[in-house]
């Protein structure tokens, strides 16, 4: 009972920031109508009318990009963690092994060291 409840948590935890980087990219889009409209111009073209399989999706390249962006924008976890396995050197410091590190993913993704034109 345990491990189905376990399995159960993690599920729900994935479902949820599904979700949220879901309602992220349609809350840009409705920002956006030009990008929304060649979005939808890209799908038309190519499902004409069907409906959407894996050989499909694979060559939305525009709706692609699209949706990294939306999750570099407003990604739907804030932050996340990481624990060192092994004693490392991060930018000349010595990080012992069992050091947690915590990461804001809206500071890394919305910084110009990294992104060209981050904003």
């Amino acid at each position: 009972m345990g491990l189905l409840l376990c399995n159960l948590k993690a599920a729900t935890k994935r479902l949820t920031i599904f979700y949220i980087g879901l309602l992220n990219t349609l809350y840009l889009l409705a920002k956006h109508g030009d990008t929304q409209d060649k979005a939808r111009s890209e799908a038309e073209q190519l499902l004409h009318g069907s409906d959407p399989t894996y050989e499909y999706v694979a060559q939305m390249s525009y709706i692609t990009s699209v949706i990294r962006e939306a999750m570099r924008i407003l990604p739907p976890l804030l932050g996340f963690s990481r624990q060192a396995t092994e004693d490392c050197i991060v930018n000349g410091y010595h990080v012992p092994k069992g050091t947690v590190f915590s990461m804001l993913s809206v500071a890394l993704h919305n910084s110009p060291e990294y992104f060209d034109q981050p904003e």
